[in-house]
């Protein structure tokens, strides 16, 4: 099989134009993708910070009720751990000052 490569062994000038003219679309498609997740983001971190300083009904009964008895437990994941489960009791037990 012949090599898209001259007989030095480089690529050509056209390949190398080609890989940039992919690039450059690919690196547009990618900007267009942030660009759009970076505003839905921004949209939930806004509606999140509103509903902490205008809590409802449920999450005061829910922090009464649940946040105050998580204080200082220890948090555990599966028998068959994976990363997920252990990621989880980190995280519980950084969130409610518990060991993990």
């Amino acid at each position: 099989m012949m090599s898209p490569r001259g007989e030095n062994g480089a690529w050509g000038v056209e390949h190398v134009e080609r890989m940039k003219e992919l690039m450059g679309e690919e690196k547009t498609d990618l900007q267009d993708a942030l660009s759009e997740f970076r505003q839905m983001a921004q949209q939930l971190a806004e509606d999140f910070l509103s509903r902490g300083k205008n809590p409802q009904a449920e999450a005061f009964i829910e922090q009464v009720c649940v946040e105050k008895i998580l204080v200082g437990c220890i948090f555990v994941g599966h028998v068959k751990t994976d990363l997920d489960s252990v990621a989880g009791a980190l995280g519980a037990a950084c969130l409610w000052c518990g060991v993990a």
